[in-house]
């Protein structure tokens, strides 16, 4: 399947992204991506998200449309307001967006050090073979 992987923000949410990268050996990216996506089964959206989004974030969402992505799948940290937000905007551009958000436990400033737990590993694996599955 051709998908691809894009990441807003750093730390957790990007060893993710590059783990989901490795895991389904597809390319991975910052947004703004250094390439536009063109139609592309599947993208991949990580961000740490705030209320307000970061216009970055909100410009390339605005570009989401069929022709370069058919589907999103967002895995996200933060507020579950600008998760809303996001998703409006990706809708709004015209690709689908996948229902399942899979919510990142962004925890305590312990957890970033120590990195992501192999419960954690488990559970974004499981949600991105689910995601991919469900467009077979």
């Amino acid at each position: 399947m051709k998908m691809r992987i894009l990441t807003s923000g750093k730390g957790k949410i990007s060893k993710l992204g590059q783990m989901l990268a490795d895991k389904h050996n597809c390319n991975i990216d910052v947004i703004p991506p250094a390439f536009n996506c063109e139609k592309e089964r599947l993208v991949l959206i990580g961000a740490s998200l705030s209320d307000e989004l970061d216009n970055a974030l909100v410009l390339f969402a605005k570009g989401m449309s069929k022709q370069r992505a058919q589907n999103v799948g967002l895995f996200l940290t933060g507020s579950q307001k600008g998760g809303d937000k996001l998703v409006a905007l990706l809708k709004e551009a015209g690709t689908n967006v996948i229902e399942d958000i899979y919510w990142v436990n962004s925890g305590s400033l312990l957890s970033i050090f120590k990195g992501i737990s192999a419960e954690e590993k488990d559970a974004i694996n499981a949600w991105s073979d689910k995601v991919i599955e469900s467009l077979a």
